[in-house]
C-alpha cells in the first residue's frame, strides 16, 4: 500500500508498487557542438547520460532549460507539422514502431 507525504509524493511499501520510468520520445534540436556531445554520450552507451543531459520544463509546459554537461540552454517545445513514427531495431533488418512523435 502507498502513502502520501507532505509534498504529495507517493512512498512505496513494496517493490511491486515502486514507481517506474515511462519511455518518452521526442526530437531534440541542439546547436552543433552540443549535438555532437550528446551523440557521443548516447553512442558510447555510458550510464551517466542522466547526469550529463537534463531537460526541465517550466510550468507552462512549453518553455524550459536543457543542460548539456551543466551548460544551460533555453528551450521551447513546439508542435511538429506532422506525426513522425519512431522505430527501433536490434539487427538492423527488422524495425519495430515504438511511438508517434508530434512535438
Amino acid at each position: 500500500m502507498a502513502s502520501k507525504t507532505k509534498a504529495g509524493k507517493v512512498n512505496s511499501k513494496n517493490k511491486e508498487d515502486a514507481p517506474y520510468e515511462l519511455e518518452n520520445q521526442f526530437v531534440l534540436r541542439l546547436p552543433q557542438e552540443y549535438a555532437s556531445t550528446v551523440r557521443r554520450i548516447a553512442q558510447s552507451g555510458s550510464m551517466n547520460l542522466k547526469d550529463r543531459l537534463t531537460i526541465e520544463l517550466h510550468a507552462d509546459g512549453r518553455h524550459g532549460i536543457v543542460r548539456v554537461d551543466r551548460v544551460p540552454l533555453a528551450c521551447k517545445l513546439v508542435d511538429l507539422p506532422c506525426i513522425l513514427e519512431s522505430l527501433k531495431t536490434v539487427d538492423k533488418k527488422t524495425f519495430y514502431k515504438t511511438a508517434d512523435v508530434c512535438q
